[in-house]
This record gives C-alpha cells, sequence and structure tokens, in this order.
C-alpha cells in the first residue's frame, strides 16, 4: 500500500472513532444512529442540513460540509454545533466550513459572532455572523467589543442583523456603537435611531430615553439638529410641538433659548419675527420685570420694529424700566396705599417716550384701540417705528385738545352731546382742565376696598381746593387692566366745592366685589348692596368692556357719570334695585347731574335716583330700561340710535330704540300716552318740568 493510501485509511480510521466518541457524548445506544444515515444515504437526501443530523453528529456534518477535520477538532462538539445551527441550511454550513478551511476566516472569530447573538440572517458570504467574523479578522471590531454589544443589546431582544443593515454597521462606525453601549444605549434606542445620529448626540451632552427615540428619529429625519431639539425639550417644549416647526423655526427657537429667554418669549420672538440677534437684548429687557403679561408685551414691541441702532434699544429699555414701576397690581384700602401718582412733571423723566406709548398699547393699557388712539394723540407715532420722543414734548396744555379722540374710541362724533352740538360742546370751558393739574393712580389690575369692612380712602391732598378755573383738578385711579371694588367704599375729600372731580375707570373690565363669571355667580345673584360714596364733589366710572352694575347705591356730593365701551348693565334680567345720588355734598350746591353712557347698550333693571338730582342723561345704541323711577325734578335726555320709543319690551328690545318697561316719571307711571307723536329721534312726553320743557326727550344719535 502507498504512502497515500495508508494516510487514508488512518484518517477513516481517526474519523470513525471522532465520530464514535462524540455520538456516545450525545447520549447515543447501539445499533445505526439517525446522523449515520444522513451520512450514508443517498444522493437524494435534503439539500438542507437536518436538525437532527446535526444535533446527533455535528463533527461528521461539518466535516462533509468541507472544514478539516483538525479545525473541526478544535472547534469542539459545541462549537460545531454552534456554527452548524446558524448556518441554518447545508448550503450555508457548506459556505462557512469552507471560509474556515481556506484560511479567509478564523473559526474562533465566525465563534465570537455567533456567542454574540449573530444567529441566522443572511445568506451564503452575507451571513451576519461570518461578515462579523471578517470584521474581527481585519481588525474592524473586537470580540470585546461584540460581547459588550450581546451583553447590553441581546437581553433587549435586539436583533443583531439590524446593526449591519438597518443601522449601517461597518468599519467606519463599529466604534459608535462601543460608545453607545458604553454609555448605556439599548436595543430599543437602536431601533429607532441612526447610530450616527446617536454618538452624535453623545458627543453633544444630549442624553436620549428610550421613550424618546422615536420622537427624536423623527426630528432628525425632518433635518432637525440634536442640539436643537434637546435644548427645546429641555426649556419645556414637547415632541408635539417640535413637530410643528422647521429645522430653520427650531434653530431660531434654540439662539432664542440660548440667549436665556424661556419658552413663552421663545416662542413669541419668533413669532413675532424676532431676529436671533436681538434675542440677546430682550433677554436683558425680560429681568427689568416679573410681570408675565409685560414680558409678552416687550416680546411683542420689540417685534413691531427694528431696534439694532444702540441709542433705540437705550429709549426702549429705559421705557420697560418705567412701565414696569407702574404695571403692578395693587389693592387700595386707605390713602397710604395709594401708589406714588403720575403727572406732566413725570414725563420729563427718563423712560417717559414714545416706546413707553408701544408698551401701554401692546400691553391694553389704552384698550383695544390704543393703537389708533395714540396714533391720533401723537404726531408721528407708529408702533413699528424705531425711533423716540419724550412724550413732554408732546403734550398739548389741556383736555380740551384731546377731547375730539373720543370719536376714535367711539366711533359717534358727538357722544355725550346733550344738544347734538359736537362743536360748542367740546369747546365748553367745563371741560378744560390743565394736564399739569390731572394725577393719575396707576397699577395693572386695581382692587379698591376690602370685602368686609368699608374702606375710607382720603384724597384730599390731590384734591385741593381751585384758587382759580385753571387750578381745578382730576384725580384718575385708572387700572391698564380690570378694576374691582370689592367693599363698601368711601373716598373723604375736605374739599366741598365743585371744582374737581375723582374718576376711576379700568382699561379692561369694571367689576363690583368680584369678577363675573360663574364661579362668582354669588356675587350677581341679588347679593346684599355695595356702597360707594365720594364726599367731593364730581365722580365718574368708567370701563372698556361690559360693567354690571348689580344693587349699588352711588352717592357723589356733584356729579355722576357712568361710562364704557360696550356695555352698561345695572341690575340684570331679574329683581335688583339700585340708588344713585348726587348733588349730596358742597355749600350751597346746585342741583347736579347723572350721565350714562354706553357704546353698545345702556340695560337697567331697578334704579332709583336721589339728591338735588337736575339732568339724566342716557347715551347708547339701545337703552333699555325697567323699574326705573325718575324723580319730578330730573330732565331726562335718552338717546338711542333710531331715536325710536317701545313700551314693554324689556325682555325682547327693540335694538336702536329706547324700551320702556315699568319707568316712572314723578310717580307717573310712563305710556304711549304720555308722550307727543313726534317723528323718530324727536319724541318729547306731555309730562312738563316747572319751567314747561318736556321731562323726557327721545332724541337719535
Amino acid at each position: 500500500m502507498n504512502s497515500k493510501g495508508y494516510k487514508k485509511i488512518l484518517s477513516s480510521i481517526s474519523l470513525f472513532a471522532i465520530t464514535n466518541f462524540a455520538y456516545s457524548q450525545e447520549g447515543g445506544g447501539g445499533g445505526e444512529s439517525t446522523a449515520e444515515a444522513s451520512v450514508t444515504t443517498s444522493s437524494s437526501k435534503k439539500s438542507k442540513a437536518a436538525p437532527e443530523a446535526i444535533e446527533s453528529n455535528p463533527i461528521v456534518t461539518v466535516v462533509r460540509a468541507g472544514i478539516n477535520l483538525s479545525t473541526a477538532k478544535n472547534m469542539g462538539v459545541s462549537g460545531v454545533r454552534k456554527v452548524a445551527k446558524a448556518g441554518g441550511s447545508f448550503s450555508n454550513l457548506r459556505h462557512v466550513s469552507k471560509a474556515i478551511g481556506s484560511g479567509s476566516v478564523d473559526h474562533t472569530h465566525v465563534l465570537a459572532a455567533v456567542d454574540a447573538g449573530l444567529t441566522g440572517g443572511g445568506d451564503g458570504a452575507d451571513l451576519h455572523f461570518l461578515k462579523a467574523a471578517v470584521k474581527i479578522g481585519d481588525g474592524v471590531i473586537s470580540t470585546e467589543h461584540l460581547d459588550s454589544l450581546a451583553t447590553t443589546l441581546g437581553g433587549e431582544g435586539m436583533d443583531f442583523d439590524k446593526l449591519f443593515n438597518d443601522h449601517g454597521f461597518s468599519a467606519d462606525n463599529h466604534g459608535d456603537f462601543a460608545i453607545a453601549v458604553q454609555n448605556g444605549y439599548t436595543g430599543s434606542h437602536l431601533e429607532h435611531l441612526d447610530i450616527s445620529n446617536l454618538t452624535d448626540a453623545i458627543a453633544k451632552g444630549v442624553t436620549i430615553n428610550v421613550e424618546d427615540a422615536e420622537s427624536f428619529a423623527k426630528h432628525i429625519k425632518d433635518g432637525k439638529d440634536i442640539t436643537h431639539i434637546s435644548n427645546a425639550l429641555a426649556k419645556g417644549y414637547t415632541h408635539e410641538e417640535l413637530s410643528n416647526l422647521n429645522s430653520t423655526e427650531l434653530e431660531e427657537i434654540h439662539k432664542h433659548l440660548s440667549e436665556g429667554l424661556d419658552k413663552n418669549a421663545a416662542d413669541t420672538a419668533l413669532n413675532s419675527g424676532i431676529d436671533s440677534s436681538l434675542s440677546s437684548f430682550l433677554s436683558d429687557l425680560l429681568v427689568t420685570t416679573e410681570n408675565e403679561l409685560l414680558k409678552d408685551t416687550f416680546t411683542k414691541v420689540l417685534g413691531d420694529a427694528l431696534y439694532t441702532a444702540p441709542e433705540h434699544q437705550a429709549a426702549l429699555t429705559a421705557a420697560a424700566n418705567t412701565a414696569n414701576t407702574f404695571l403692578r397690581d395693587v389693592t387700595i384700602a386707605s390713602a397710604s396705599d395709594l401708589p406714588t401718582p403720575i403727572n406732566v412733571a413725570s414725563f420729563a423723566n427718563n423712560g417717559y417716550n414714545t416706546e413707553l406709548v408701544k408698551i401701554l398699547v401692546k400691553y391694553g393699557a389704552i384698550g383695544s384701540k390704543g393703537s389708533e388712539l395714540a396714533t391720533a394723540a401723537i404726531n408721528g407715532f407708529s408702533t413699528s417705528s424705531s425711533s423716540s420722543s419724550n412724550l413732554k414734548d408732546l403734550l398739548q396744555d389741556s383736555t380740551s385738545g384731546y377731547l375730539t379722540l373720543l370719536s376714535t374710541l367711539t366711533g359717534n362724533s358727538d357722544l355725550g352731546d346733550p344738544d347734538g352740538d359736537n362743536d360748542n360742546f367740546m369747546q365748553s370751558t367745563v371741560l378744560k382742565v390743565n394736564l399739569d393739574k390731572i394725577n393719575l393712580i396707576p397699577g395693572s389690575s386695581v382692587s379698591l376696598g376690602t370685602k368686609d369692612a368699608v374702606s375710607n380712602i382720603d384724597v384730599s391732598a390731590m384734591l385741593s381746593k381751585a384758587a382759580s378755573t385753571a387750578d381745578r383738578k382730576v384725580l384718575v385711579i385708572g387700572a391698564a387692566k380690570d378694576l374691582t371694588i370689592t367693599g363698601d367704599l368711601t373716598f373723604t375729600n375736605s374739599n366741598d366745592v365743585e371744582d374737581h372731580a375723582l374718576a376711576i375707570g379700568a382699561a379692561d373690565d369694571f367689576y363690583l366685589r368680584s369678577e363675573y363669571s360663574p364661579q362668582n355667580s354669588a356675587d350677581y345673584d341679588n347679593p346684599d348692596p355695595v356702597n360707594i360714596k365720594y364726599t367731593g364733589a364730581n365722580l365718574g366710572l368708567g370701563s372698556e368692556d361690559t360693567m354690571r352694575l348689580v344693587n349699588v347705591n352711588i352717592e357723589t356730593g356733584g356729579n355722576l357719570a357712568i361710562g364704557t365701551l360696550d356695555e352698561l348693565h345695572i341690575g340684570l334680567s331679574d329683581s335688583h334695585s339700585s340708588t344713585f345720588s348726587v348733588g349730596t355734598g358742597g355749600k350751597n350746591s346746585d342741583p347736579d347731574n347723572v350721565y350714562l353712557v354706553a357704546n353698545n347698550l345702556i340695560q337697567v333693571n331697578g334704579l332709583n335716583f336721589s339728591g338735588r338730582l337736575d339732568d339724566v342723561y342716557m347715551e347708547a345704541i339701545t337703552i333699555n330700561l325697567k323699574d326705573v323711577a325718575f324723580p319730578s325734578t330730573a330732565d331726562v335726555m335718552l338717546r338711542s340710535r333710531d331715536g325710536t320709543l317701545h313700551f314693554n319690551t324689556f325682555n325682547n328690545r327693540v335694538i336702536g330704540g329706547v324700551n320702556l318697561t315699568d319707568v316712572s316719571h314723578g310717580g307717573i307711571n310712563l305710556s304711549p300716552a304720555h308722550f307727543d307723536n313726534g317723528p323718530a329721534g324727536h319724541i318729547d312726553s306731555s309730562i312738563a318740568l316747572p319751567n314747561g320743557s318736556s321731562a323726557i326727550k327721545i332724541r337719535k344719535q
């Protein structure tokens, strides 16, 4: 026998011994085993390695597949079985065996890849565990990296195929996976995020939680920067809110936030079109106040004009500081609670400039038509201009120069003009007060009095006796937002001459007791009366929004004026009772007047008049009166849009007309029989005053 034949016999004997040993280790018995049958059967056997054959005689199987015997011995039974099972088919097993046998891949690397969990997936040369083994051999990834990934990701059910296919595992980024694992990322993260994005986040110090990974992936897919996303989330944005921003908008938000703006300010800055180059300046503005509404106002003002020049920024900063001093919520129950008043002298101070007017307009402190009003009052004023002027240089001398601005607010050129002659009425000296004689007690929301006690507020110091007509004074307690009289309130004044006025007003809502809302229904459901008294002369109450005075008794030494740019309700639809007393103070006081004016509707249910009353003037588009008793001395003027007269229509009022239900004059219940048949807009009562004039006149606006 030649040498070649001898070696062949020895190999066969060795193989036989090994296979018998392996089989006996697997618990085999006598007779032909399944594995032996698998090896010796005809060529019609299945192409895939039969699982039972691999399990029963793995050495034979891999040797048949092409691996050399020496390598098979080194791999051992358990190693061979792993490779056989991982291959999944006889064809794949042959491919791996040939690769190992040819030396193109080391069997230890194959086993390491299989141990890392890379079982199945791919086919032939694209088998995932075989590709991983090649990468180990090439030095692309170490067995330690694979073990680390297996430990961290395998338990999470991560499909390792996705590392190679879906997540781009390659020679260039294997380190990224290792970094991700070292930083605690698991398969649940990698299911949603590309590894390059994940490691980018790690490098930038961004933490992506498992529950956020899918949202992060969507944002990144939309072209948004990881750092921008993370910064926005840290400042209170939600993933849903970020989804509504494109990448450019998010970048602007990021810049605003990085300059110190909070979420609300950043949103307002974006919506207002503020360039991020100004966000640092805006951030400096915002620290001047804790008033969130005022902060929002600063942002809106800055978005309206280009404040790039240092002098423009200085003007706005000064105005912001000034606004913060008086746009604060205040409670006043005594004279000691009165804030420092604002007057003409104040306007000479730094910060009283046109930028302050812009702030007041945007804040709503001048009402909903503040921009129109400011434009009409200040020559060249515009909220979009960044140039600034001192307000003192723009003031007129007296109130008469501003009376024509009533039409800007109301759209009615002769509102409040008893004779309908607007020119003469507006030029009346009675309405002329020098501006340096007017003091404003300001606040954002103002609360007057206390709920369970009578509050006394002495205003004598600011409404002292006038030395001349030019010395007549006005004190205004004004709320830039809402004003509430919470309980019984008395304003006292040692000056008993009718040479001054006290005005209480709100640029938004005027309330008694509490805000008009369902939660405060008890304060409007026939509550105990609120008593408001002014011991001095003239008292005015005003608001921009609807005013509801329920069960209120008002007494003033001189005239009483109540006005709103919306609706005036005295009482509500059910039974209520209020009393207005005028002319009760002063020495040798003349009879005084009551003026009720509303832009849209005056609706009164339950009102009596007392004191030394002369005229009662009411004007609105529609006047709706029920249970109103005019005294015999009252000269009543009712002006509505159309000047028509209707009876018993309180619950079904005629818009544009005067509607009377159970209304009396001097104890006489009014009916159609008490009025002439004059045309709409000029209807007079047959009830006459001592001077022979009609006691009640219906006129149109």
